[in-house]
């Protein structure tokens, strides 16, 4: 990927985020592997993303 490519899959995550927020979800989860998750608080999610 690109760093353009990896930017916008980033932008859509964080969109993402705060539509789950918006809809009431407390929590998000990011597939980062076939076998791994990331699992964290929507809102501290969009603090690291925001960074």
């Amino acid at each position: 990927m690109t760093t353009a490519e990896l930017r916008a899959a980033l932008e859509d995550f964080v969109t993402a985020a705060r539509r789950a927020i918006e809809a009431g979800a407390d929590g998000v989860e990011i597939p980062t592997a076939p076998t791994a998750t990331c699992k964290a608080p929507a809102e501290r999610l969009l603090e690291l993303l925001a960074a």
